[in-house]
């Protein structure tokens, strides 16, 4: 018997009210991780300068950069800072100690997502272990003589003072590497060589420089330069076997020519055959496919410039980059042994054309030229049958957000002040300590600035630095393009007199 009917009517509402509710509340789930790198368990991590650990969630996170207490590494250790943006969470710690395994936690809560109704995420950790002590350093070598009476790889270096890079010229390309065509398929997909212009002056201006002269490199021969690069992409102009075709070898020597002619060093290189679009990729399948088309080029161009004297280097390779194209590794990358073997595939080739190349000054580089401490520290000094003729080489263009147009105005650096000035200071003694550690010299055989926000004279400010910081480490460095650019090298004339001057000035007075 209903003896309170709308008391019974009453609760029924409340109960579907309940159910209702319930049914129209989507459940928002907390951010969950989904990766950290370097990966827990990791080992081979630096302990020099600072290490990144990123923690990447399923969506976009925020967390405060006020992290006291809700981040801990252990043992002791520093937590420099802590940056969320987009599904990741970097944490950057320094103060690591060689051959030490670490813990770094986060705690539960710290880490939330972005919508309302949802839960924090849960705590996390991860495991890494540090490198091993390094070696003791071993001496680079005082100034002098090598073998076969040349002058070593030291006294080479600090004659070369500073240089320039003959930049968008002889290094001009349209190669793009696809595994699935021939070489000569590759070839013919350029589009250089379909514009019918396949001559060697067509391939030199393709990328809207003129050609080479004699009277631009006397020009800065005039200012002090010391050095030239002459980068040189052999792709377009190799076959499958990598025999050079001989216009295209003989124009390289024409230039090369000027450059000895006028007494100054030059480096001359295998370049854009590397890189995002090169054939030379740091993969053990790609050493094995292509470390004899590697070796006959070598050949070649070593048995053409034998009778060189000693103001002519060779570069092995410029950027090699990974099958991803990635600018940097993390140690422990694949990538990082084949650049070895690419570096001692070079010198070996070289030393074995005999005359002067068996004790001529020969350069190798680190993997992408990065000087990422991970990278510098897995990078092997080839062993080599001359003695003191080999040097190692990197680039930097920093700081990043100075030396480059950011697609976010509010991330340009357009001044160079002295946090620029720090960063640039820190990356040479990082290179100088990791490299210069291995018994040989350095070079930073490209520097500068793609800017075209920063004026010319803050620029300059940026060379100088450089130039200035890398002489007190007996380290060269070489500016890339834009010193003369253009219709200004026809002249020739200076495109950019205030960074010449401050390079030219902070060598003199350094």
């Amino acid at each position: 018997m209903i003896k309170n009917p709308l008391l019974i009517l009453s609760a029924l509402f409340v109960a579907f009210s309940c159910e209702s509710h319930a049914e129209h509340i989507d459940k928002v789930e907390a951010p969950l991780l989904v990766s950290v790198s370097p990966e827990n368990g990791a080992s081979g991590i630096a302990a020099d300068g600072s290490t990144d650990i990123v923690f990447t969630y399923n969506q976009n996170i925020k967390a405060s950069p006020a992290f006291g207490g809700c981040i801990t590494i252990s043992p002791d250790a520093e937590i420099q800072k802590a940056n969320a943006y987009g599904k990741t969470l970097t944490i950057t710690v320094s103060g690591l100690k060689h051959e030490t395994t670490y813990t770094l936690s986060i705690a539960p809560g710290y880490v939330k997502g972005f919508r309302e109704n949802q839960d924090a995420a849960e705590g996390a950790s991860t495991s890494f272990t540090t490198v091993n002590a390094p070696a003791p350093p071993k001496e680079i070598p005082e100034p002098g003589i090598g073998s076969g009476g040349w002058e070593n790889n030291t006294a080479a270096v600090l004659n070369m003072k500073y240089g320039w890079n003959l930049g968008n010229t002889l290094d001009a390309y349209s190669f793009t590497y696809d595994a699935s065509l021939s070489w000569e398929q590759m070839q013919q997909k350029s589009w250089i060589y379909q514009s019918g212009g396949n001559t060697t002056s067509a391939w030199e201006t393709a990328w809207g420089q003129p050609v080479a002269t004699r009277e631009l490199i006397h020009m800065f021969k005039q200012e002090g330069f010391g050095v030239i690069r002459v980068p040189v992409t052999w792709a377009e102009h190799i076959d499958a076997q990598g025999n050079v075709d001989e216009a295209w070898m003989k124009r390289v020597e024409e230039v090369v020519g000027y450059v000895l002619d006028e007494g100054l060093y030059c480096v001359l290189n295998v370049h854009h055959d590397t890189g995002t679009q090169g054939w030379l990729r740091a993969s053990d399948a790609m050493y094995d496919k292509y470390k004899d088309v590697f070796a006959n080029l070598w050949t070649q161009i070593a048995v053409r410039f034998q009778d060189k004297g000693e103001k002519l280097l060779f570069e092995g390779y410029n950027e090699m980059l990974n099958m991803k194209a990635a600018w940097s590794v993390g140690a422990g990358d694949a990538a990082l042994p084949v650049i070895n073997k690419f570096a001692q595939l070079f010198v070996d080739t070289v030393r074995s054309t005999g005359g002067n190349n068996a004790h001529r000054n020969l350069i190798v580089s680190t993997y992408a030229a990065a000087c990422g401490a991970p990278i510098l520290e897995a990078f092997e000094i080839p062993s080599d049958s001359a003695t003191d003729h080999l040097i190692a080489e990197v680039h930097s263009y920093a700081p990043y957000r100075f030396a480059f147009k950011q697609d976010d105005p509010s991330q340009q650096i357009t001044v160079f002040d002295e946090a620029c000035e720090r960063e640039i200071q820190s990356i040479v003694k990082v290179i100088a300590d990791k490299l210069m550690s291995k018994g040989v010299p350095v070079v930073i055989g490209e520097y500068g600035s793609d800017s075209s926000v920063a004026t010319e004279t803050e620029l300059g400010k940026q060379a100088a630095c450089y130039v200035a910081t890398a002489k007190q480490y007996g380290i060269c460095c070489m500016y890339w393009m834009g010193l003369s650019d253009q219709s200004d090298r026809t002249v020739p004339k200076w495109t950019k007199p205030i960074i010449k001057d401050a390079i030219k000035n902070a060598w003199d007075k350094q």
